[in-house]
């Protein structure tokens, strides 16, 4: 079972790497999957991310912030095409046209 936000466990539960540099974003999100069985990997910033993976391999699926400090999304979903085949979700305020075709063509 998982204790904490940023903790895994030893079952196949499936892993999301959660990003977001807001934490209350990053934990109100982290925590409503935890409670629906998720393992979550959870990062302030894209470099974090990026480290994370790095450290504890391609999660099952990505949620991403678009607008971060530093790398931002596009930038950490670019660094997760290279590494691997992983769905990823990006989560933003944003709502123009072209950031929607961005994120796709992602």
């Amino acid at each position: 079972m998982i204790n904490r936000v940023g903790t895994t466990t030893t079952n196949d539960s499936a892993r999301i790497l959660v990003v977001d540099d807001a934490a209350d974003t990053r934990l109100m999100l982290s925590l409503r999957l935890q409670r629906e069985g998720y393992a979550i990997l959870p990062a302030g910033s894209g470099q974090e991310a990026i480290e994370i993976v790095n450290r504890e391999g391609l999660p099952d699926l990505a949620v991403l912030d678009i607008m971060m400090p530093g790398m931002d999304g596009f930038g950490v979903a670019d660094e997760l095409r290279q590494m691997g085949d992983v769905p990823i979700i990006f989560l933003s305020a944003l709502s123009d046209t072209n950031t929607k075709v961005e994120g796709l063509n992602r």
